[in-house]
């Protein structure tokens, strides 16, 4: 008889209830039938309903245990891989799986999984983990690792904080530790809910603070551009598109083909109606004029003109790709670091309640 391993799906949400209403109890049906699970749902400082839809609407799961439900107070901004770990920690099953709120799971995947876990097993692959093909944006984050692997390897590295490369990162240090990647590209496990590019980082630092975006066209593979926010601040980059001329990171997703060249400089930023002035960290000003749709710099008795982005399509793309940007540089720079420079001070720590404030549990380091 095949063994049945426990499998936890976790998933996350901060503010993501209008997807979990069309996911999670789909999920649960579709994969009911797998005797040995459970789905452990952490609400992520949430301001939507998610605790009283919860409460009315899956209730039966939760009477059971098939459903976990932990609620973590007190995040600002929603960040993937601290809520990641947190779930993580959390469940209870040999085998977990991240489940992002918009995923469906798709009829089976619980023995799906654990036919792959069991034959691997059996055949002495005892270090591999499983993931999606790298076909869609929005399944690849589907990790599927024993949990003895995944606090081995330290977690979802926490200094990554927008969107984007977490879950890569993670890949890549477990194939650097001698783990075999399984991928999957079963479609009816492949289904995602179609959304907007804002969605993705609409809870995260740059989607509540961003205010505007500047364009500044240099030559046909050269813009600099200016990120505006809130806080008076400003990040002002140079960004090549490298046509494929430089060594690329090794996953060929989004915005690998777009490098920063020589990081951001920041600056502080105050503006008056005609005049918008910038200081950098060497308290040198930089005067630029402004005009109807962006700002003019005069330097050196030539003039640049930096364009405001007006498209919300547009700015979406530029808020998404500096997210990975930022956390691509991040991986580059851990790559040569090793396991050990990961999470130093532990990863998931935090304190959630249980079931509605019934159990308070609280995460700490070990």
């Amino acid at each position: 008889m095949m063994t049945k391993h426990k499998i936890s799906f976790c998933t996350v949400s901060m503010n993501r209830l209008h997807h979990l209403k069309l996911t999670l109890q789909k999920n649960i049906l579709d994969n009911i039938g797998y005797k040995n699970l459970e789905f452990v749902l952490l609400d992520y400082s949430s301001t939507d309903d998610i605790a009283e839809w919860v409460k009315t609407e899956l209730n039966e799961y939760s009477q059971t245990g098939l459903l976990k439900f932990y609620q973590h107070a007190g995040a600002e901004l929603f960040d993937r891989s601290h809520s990641r770990n947190m779930a993580f920690r959390l469940a209870s099953g040999e085998i977990l799986c991240n489940v992002d709120a918009d995923n469906f799971l798709g009829a089976g995947f619980a023995n799906y999984i654990n036919k792959i876990f069991t034959k691997n097993d059996g055949s002495g692959e005892s270090n591999f983990f499983l993931t999606p093909e790298y076909t869609y944006r929005d399944v690849i984050g589907r990790l599927v690792i024993k949990k003895s692997d995944f606090e081995s390897s330290k977690g979802y590295n926490e200094s990554m904080k927008g969107y984007g490369f977490e879950d890569l990162e993670l890949y890549d240090r477990l194939c650097k530790d001698k783990f075999s990647q399984i991928k999957f590209s079963e479609q009816k496990f492949l289904t995602a809910i179609n959304h907007s590019n804002s969605e993705r980082f609409t809870n995260e630092f740059i989607g509540r603070n961003c205010l505007s975006i500047y364009l500044s066209y240099k030559d046909p593979s050269k813009t600099e551009i200016l990120y505006l926010f809130k806080d008076g601040f400003l990040e002002w980059g140079t960004l090549y598109d490298t046509d494929d001329d430089l060594e690329q990171i090794s996953t060929k997703m989004g915005s690998e083909k777009i490098l920063l060249i020589q990081g951001w400089k920041k600056c502080s930023w105050t503006h008056s109606p005609n005049i918008f002035q910038v200081t950098d960290d060497n308290l040198k000003i930089i005067n630029f004029n402004v005009i109807e749709d962006g700002l003019i710099l005069h330097q050196c008795s030539e003039e640049a003109i930096y364009y405001k982005v007006t498209s919300d399509n547009l700015s979406d793309q530029l808020k998404l790709l500096k997210c990975e940007i930022d956390n691509r540089e991040i991986w580059k720079k851990n790559i040569n670091l090793g396991e050990e420079k990961i999470n130093l001070n532990g990863f998931g720590n935090g304190t959630v309640t249980r079931n509605f404030g019934e159990k308070v549990i609280t995460l700490s380091s070990w």
